[in-house]
């Protein structure tokens, strides 16, 4: 069992991360302008930010029974725009997802506002009323 934490705060894994990232970025118009910063590393997850000359963007890489999050994004913002955050690179084989910057991220907070979790909850009502992929049971019939 890989200890992926340990991997995550690894030299090698971060220079695997740079390796990919940095021609992403520029493939998406974007050059780098700061130091990749890894804001948060837990069992499931690690991210990271990084600015570039058109604003912040976040790096993410979920464990492998997560990965497909990458690419699920990718499909989501093509089949409902606007809905989720910008997708800027994906790189699927690792589940490397990169994304534009919204803003001050949730956990900033100690506890969000209630406007921050209604406002969330609305955008999520938005994704699912407009998704064309609509499971029979879960969709409205009148």
């Amino acid at each position: 069992m890989t200890d992926l934490p340990a991997l995550w705060r690894s030299d090698e894994w971060r220079l695997e991360l740079e390796a990919w990232l940095h021609p992403a970025l520029a493939a998406s118009g974007r050059a780098v302008t700061g130091p990749l910063v890894q804001e948060r590393v837990r069992f499931w997850s690690t991210v990271l930010s990084v600015e570039t000359d058109r604003g912040k963007v976040w790096v993410k890489e979920n464990a492998p029974s997560q990965a497909f999050e990458a690419e699920l994004a990718r499909v989501v913002e093509g089949l409902v725009p606007g809905t989720v955050a910008p997708v800027v690179a994906v790189e699927p084989s690792r589940g490397w997802l990169v994304t534009a910057d919204l803003g001050a991220p949730m956990w900033d907070d100690a506890i969000p506002p209630l406007a921050d979790w209604v406002a969330m909850a609305d955008q999520y009502a938005v994704l699912q009323r407009r998704s064309p992929v609509t499971s029979p049971r879960c969709s409205r019939r009148d």
